[in-house]
């Protein structure tokens, strides 16, 4: 049926009942999510799906809409509108939310008790609003939630278990360059941000939506505060610390109308400028940036330090340093756990031979996984003529750099090649540059961000000293 918009009466989202039809509803995308393969037709090779998108009218009220259809015809929406778009939708289905259940597990928490329904013509039904798009820019600065229900960071750095449905706070302290991590599908592209509170904690935030990914580009640091609602926070043993990965209900506010928005300001005001830097070396791999050059008794030192004052002054809880050492400790024989196996679509982390992943709420069928990434995650032992330290973390692509092979490569090797290099790496001396977290109650996690061989001088000073 085609729409007519000379025949449809305008409302606001307030104005919404279950009478409601022949309407025209304006309003701002505040946050959407890709679209969604239906998995419960009798044709396990269905080409439909659902995409969803939350909008907003006004400060009060927003709710979802559900687009149903052909899996391109929904793809092609989600490229084409992005988050602070004003749209008009055009003549929807108004259904309660609870008729969806299976749809609304993706779908965001809101306050209308409607949802929005488009089912055929989504081209003619969600279209660019024509008029004034200016009282509708102002409607992104408006909360879902209470900022005063978010953890802090430092509470969620002391979480003992991985949390759903968390909400942080915090201004952006570091922006990380957009990664490529390989799958077995192809390409997926991952940015990471650091946010920081008054409790002067950090916190990883992973972004793996294009949409977001690309926000992000506007974001300044030190002055950008977002609140992100319904994150998954779970430990990383890459990164020695907790991080939050956005879900299919996470809603992002930029500079939140919210007194603690000028709390968080005043607080970032006051920090030293040189927080940063340490950041800027880890996310952009800009080697250059660390300058640190230290004893591995100086990191050790150091990072007791930080621990011992967490709990009371504003310190920095991670650095970065340079130091030549010796790999004294690598065990290349299965002792020690050598690669991490990962879901592609959940990040849910595998065990070191199986595929199956035990979220529930995986879009993969039956949870069986043969899209898996597959990395290197070593432990190391490095020492200088200060002292040792233990488990120090060699991963992903810097590994390989290391090791000078692929992990493909290394399955495939016998034990008499992984015996050879594991024997060479142990006779070189090398220059680590290494990236010291200190979170909590945990020991300090040091990763390795990437190795060269010494210097003929560095090595002399090594053994000389």
């Amino acid at each position: 049926m085609a729409v007519e918009r000379t025949n449809l009466k305008k409302i606001r989202l307030s104005e919404l009942n279950m009478e409601s039809k022949n309407v025209m509803i304006v309003g701002i995308i505040i946050a959407k999510e890709q679209p969604y393969y239906c998995t419960n037709d009798e044709s396990s090779n269905s080409e439909n799906a659902f995409w969803n998108f939350v909008l907003r009218d006004s400060p009060f009220y927003y709710a979802n809409v559900l687009c149903f259809g052909h899996k391109t015809a929904l793809l092609e929406l989600n490229d084409k509108y992005k988050i602070g778009d004003v749209v008009s939708i055009m003549s929807p289905q108004v259904e309660m939310g609870q008729r969806f259940d299976s749809a609304q597990e993706f779908c965001r928490i809101v306050i209308t008790r409607y949802t929005l329904v488009l089912n055929d013509e989504l081209y003619r039904r969600v279209v660019k609003y024509e008029g004034n798009h200016v009282p509708y820019l102002d409607l992104m600065r408006f909360v879902t939630k209470p900022v005063s229900g978010a953890a802090t960071i430092a509470e969620i750095q002391n979480f003992k278990h991985k949390q759903n449905g968390i909400d942080v706070f915090g201004c952006v302290k570091f922006i990380g360059k957009v990664q490529e991590r390989a799958t077995l599908d192809g390409i997926k592209q991952v940015r990471e941000i650091i946010i920081i509170d008054q409790t002067s904690s950090a916190l990883r935030v992973i972004f793996c939506d294009i949409g977001l990914i690309a926000r992000v580009e506007a974001w300044k640091l030190g002055i950008t505060v977002l609140f992100i609602t319904n994150v998954c926070c779970e430990w990383s043993d890459y990164t020695g610390s907790m991080v939050a990965k956005l879900t299919s209900r996470s809603i992002i506010t930029e500079d939140p109308i919210a007194p603690e928005t000028s709390i968080i300001k005043d607080h970032m005001s006051r920090m030293n400028p040189s927080a940063l830097v340490d950041s800027r070396a880890l996310f952009d791999n800009d080697l250059a940036a660390i300058k640190n050059v230290m004893t591995v008794q100086d990191v050790l030192n150091k990072a007791d330090a930080i621990m011992a004052e967490m709990e009371t002054a504003i310190v920095e809880h991670e650095f970065t340093a340079v130091i030549t050492a010796l790999i004294t400790e690598l065990d290349f024989h299965g002792l020690s756990r050598l690669i991490t196996l990962e879901c592609s679509r959940c990040s849910a982390v595998l065990g070191s031979s199986s595929t199956v992943v035990a979220n529930n709420k995986c879009t993969s069928s039956e949870q069986e996984h043969s899209n898996v990434i597959i990395t290197f995650d070593i432990r190391l032992v490095l020492t200088d003529q200060t002292g040792s330290m233990f488990n120090c973390r060699l991963f992903g692509q810097t590994a390989e750099e290391v090791l000078n092979c692929s992990v493909e490569q290394y399955l495939e090797m016998n034990d008499e090649q992984k015996s050879l290099i594991e024997s060479k790496l142990l006779m070189q001396v090398r220059k680590f540059y290494i990236h010291v977290v200190a979170v909590g109650l945990r020991n300090a996690t040091i990763s390795i961000l990437n190795s060269i061989l010494a210097t003929p001088t560095e090595t002399k000073k090594l053994y000389s000293e």
